[in-house]
């Protein structure tokens, strides 16, 4: 069964559940269908503390780091409720979480060396937003990704 989203434009958007590139412990990310540089997140379980969180996030306009894929603008559900959110799409991103696999690391020809250059990124991506005063509160290998030697932060 679809799910259908609409934007803070009042844009309708439908998204297919066989589409979903991933899910964790909050909801399930979905391709933009109208637009190839975003991905759409949907909570399982959407709360007004959800809501209330995004709004504020948003509002303040953070500087943040290139390598970093936050909330951009929030989706709602027909009644009005706040369901998700658009956020960018990094893509071909794997997950940090793939580091700790030896034949993902063989057969991505990824070395000890190149390990430590993500986690040291990482680390500066990491006190980058830090310095904007965001604790990040969700900080797991499901939300660090990396594309060649770039770490990005998600959700």
């Amino acid at each position: 069964m679809s799910i259908t989203v609409y934007t803070e434009a009042g844009q309708r958007i439908t998204l297919d559940p066989n589409n979903a590139i991933g899910s964790g412990g909050e909801g399930t990310v979905f391709p933009h269908p109208k637009n190839t540089d975003e991905l759409i997140k949907v909570y399982d379980h959407p709360s007004k503390d959800h809501e209330r969180k995004l709004k504020a996030f948003i509002a303040r306009h953070f500087s943040l780091p290139k390598f970093v894929a936050a909330p951009t603008s929030l989706d709602f559900n027909g009644a009005g409720s706040v369901i998700g959110y658009t956020m960018p799409y990094v893509k071909k991103a794997k997950s940090f979480r793939d580091l700790s696999n030896k034949n993902f690391r063989i057969s991505h020809k990824i070395n000890n060396k190149r390990v430590v250059s993500l986690y040291l990124n990482d680390a500066k991506t990491l006190e980058a937003i830090h310095n904007q005063r965001i604790v990040v509160g969700d900080r797991n290998d499901q939300n660090l990704l990396f594309v060649d030697n770039n770490s990005y932060y998600i959700d």
